[in-house]
C-alpha cells in the first residue's frame, strides 16, 4: 500500500501545511507582516486617539451636565423663595447658582430681580448694566432698570428705560408685555402728576389696544386718562368697556365721573344712575349723582328752557348763594352792612337793568361784605316781572351768584349740594362748554 502523507491543507488560503506544523506558515506569516505594518501601527493609533476622544468627550458632558443640573436645582430653589417672598434666601441660592453657571445671563438677571426684592437696587442696577452692555434690546432688562429708576424718582432714565422695554426684544408674550410695560409707564407719570407726557403716552397705549377681549386695559386706560386730566379720552375708553355684555360697575362710574367732568350731565346722570343701582354703597358715585341732579334741575343756561322757567331758576340760584354768602359771613365773623338799599337806588336799578352786571363786572370783588352789598342792591331787580323786560339781569345776577360761590369757597371751604352745583355750572360756562 502507498505510504500516506501527513501534510494538510490550509482551509483559508489552499497552501500546503508540513507534518507537524499546527498552522499555515503562510497565513501566519502573512499577519505578522499586517500587524508590523506601518499603516497598521498607524490606523491602530488613531483608533485609539478616536476611542479615547469620545471618552473624554463623554466625561466631559456629564461633568458639565451636572454642573448644569446642580445650578437648576439652585435655581429652582431660588424662584420658590422669590415666589413666596424670601428674597434673602432667593439670593444666596442665586450665588449658589453662579458658582456651577457663572456665564448664565437668566441666573444673573433673576439675581438682579432679587437683589431689587431685597431693596439693593444699587446692585441690581450694576448687575443689570452689565447684561444691558451685552443685549441692549433686551426688553426685560430694560424693564427692570426702568423700575429702578421710577422708584429712585428718576423721571428721564425711566422714559428712556420704558421706551426700551416697549420697543424692546421679549422672549415670548411679546404683545402683552409692551402693552403691560407701556401702561406701568402711563401709572407713574400720572403718579408723578406729569399730565403732559402721561395723555401722550395714555394715547399710544390707547392706539395699541388690541380689538377684543380688552375690557380690563380699556378699563385701566380710562381711569389713568381721567387722573391724567383728559376725561374726553377716558370717556371713550369706559365707552369701549361698556359695549361688552355683563360690564363691571367701575366702568359705569367711571363713564359717569368722565362725561360730568366735561359738563355732560345728563349723559352723567345715566351712567351714574346705573352705577348706582349696582352699588348703592359708593358715595363718591352718590355725590357725583346728587350734584349732576342738581345742576339739570337748577342751572338756568340749560338748553331748551322757557323764560319763565330760566327766571325761577335764577332766583332760585340767587337766594341759595345769598344763604350761603351770609352762613360763611356767620362762621368766619366776617360783618355785613345791616342797610338796605335806598327807594331811589332800586328805582335808578329798576329804570337801568345792565346796572347790577356792569358793577358785578367791574368790581370783581372778593370781600364777603362787598358781595353782600351789591346783592343787596340787585335784589330787587329780580322779580319775575322785571326780569321779563329785562332778561340780561339774569346774567348779572348769575355773575354775582358765581362771585359769591367762589369767595366762600375760598374763604370757608368746599360747598355742597346747590352750592357746589353751582360752582359747576360755572366751571361749564367758563370751559365753554355749551
Amino acid at each position: 500500500m502507498p505510504e500516506q502523507s501527513n501534510e494538510r491543507i490550509c482551509p483559508r488560503c489552499g497552501g500546503t501545511i508540513p507534518a507537524g506544523v499546527a498552522g499555515c506558515p503562510r497565513c501566519e506569516h502573512r499577519w505578522r507582516s499586517f500587524l508590523n505594518s506601518r499603516e497598521t501601527v498607524l490606523g491602530g493609533s488613531v483608533l485609539i486617539v478616536i476611542v479615547l476622544f469620545f471618552v473624554t468627550g463623554g466625561i466631559v458632558r456629564a461633568y458639565h451636565e451636572k454642573l448644569h443640573s446642580l445650578a437648576g436645582q439652585w435655581f429652582d430653589a431660588a424662584q420658590t423663595n422669590l415666589n413666596t417672598g424670601h428674597a434673602p434666601a432667593a439670593l444666596a441660592d442665586l450665588r449658589n447658582a453662579l458658582v456651577y453657571e457663572p456665564e448664565d445671563l437668566r441666573i444673573q438677571f433673576r439675581l438682579a430681580q432679587a437683589l431689587m426684592a431685597a431693596g439693593r437696587d444699587d446692585e441690581a442696577r450694576t448687575y443689570l448694566e452689565g447684561l444691558l452692555s451685552q443685549a441692549p434690546s433686551n426688553a426685560q432688562v430694560n424693564l427692570a432698570l426702568a423700575q429702578i429708576a421710577a422708584e429712585a424718582g428718576n423721571e428721564t432714565d425711566a422714559l428712556r428705560y420704558y421706551h426700551g422695554a416697549i420697543y424692546g426684544v421679549w422672549p415670548n408674550n411679546a404683545e402683552a408685555n409692551r402693552l403691560n410695560a407701556q401702561l406701568e409707564l402711563c401709572k407713574f407719570l400720572v403718579a408723578r402728576n406729569d399730565e403732559a407726557n402721561a395723555d401722550g403716552e395714555l394715547i399710544a397705549l390707547a392706539a395699541e389696544i388690541p380689538a377684543k377681549n380688552s375690557s380690563p386695559l380699556h378699563e385701566q386706560t380710562g381711569e389713568l386718562f381721567l387722573q391724567a386730566g383728559d376725561p374726553g379720552r377716558a370717556l371713550a375708553e369706559f365707552r369701549a368697556v361698556l359695549r361688552a355684555p355683563k360690564s363691571p360697575v367701575a366702568a359705569w362710574k367711571g363713564a359717569g365721573i368722565s362725561a360730568y367732568k366735561l359738563g355732560y350731565f345728563g349723559v352723567a346722570q345715566r351712567y351714574l344712575q346705573r352705577a348706582q343701582r349696582l352699588d348703592k354703597k359708593d358715595m363718591e358715585v352718590n355725590s357725583y349723582l346728587e350734584t349732576a341732579r342738581l345742576v339739570l334741575q337748577w342751572d338756568p343756561y340749560l338748553a331748551g328752557l322757557r323764560e319763565a322757567q330760566r327766571s325761577d331758576r335764577t332766583r332760585h340760584d340767587f337766594s341759595q348763594a345769598l344763604e350761603r354768602l351770609q352762613s360763611c359771613a356767620k362762621t368766619s365773623g366776617t360783618e355785613l352792612p345791616a342797610q338796605m338799599p335806598t327807594a331811589a337806588q332800586q328805582a335808578n336799578a329798576s329804570q337801568n337793568g345792565s346796572t347790577g352786571q356792569n358793577a358785578v363786572q367791574k368790581s370783581a370783588p372778593n370781600d364777603l361784605a362787598s358781595l353782600y352789598a351789591q346783592a343787596q342792591t340787585l335784589r330787587p331787580q329780580l322779580s319775575e316781572r322785571n326780569l321779563k323786560r329785562h332778561a340780561d339781569q339774569i346774567d348779572a345776577a348769575m355773575n354775582l351768584v358765581f362771585a359769591i360761590e367762589t369767595t366762600t369757597a375760598q374763604k370757608c371751604g368746599e360747598p355742597t349740594g346747590l352750592d357746589k352745583a353751582l360752582l359747576e355750572i360755572q366751571k361749564t360756562l367758563q370751559g365753554g362748554e355749551r
